[in-house]
């Protein structure tokens, strides 16, 4: 399940300050990883895994 920065900007009004923050660590360790797999799919040893998990 992704959690896109945006989607956090939505829900900060409604949560107190911490779990925003905790919101956006989520999100950028997604990207991090994320960004890890695009680049293993490139190299072609993951393609299959990485299409899976769209």
């Amino acid at each position: 399940m992704r959690v896109t920065i945006n989607k956090g900007q939505e829900v900060v009004q409604n949560i107190p300050l911490m779990t925003a923050r905790q919101r956006y660590i989520k999100a950028d360790v997604w990207e991090i990883k994320k960004a890890i797999i695009e680049k293993s799919a490139i190299n072609g040893w993951m393609v299959q895994t990485f299409q899976q998990m769209n």
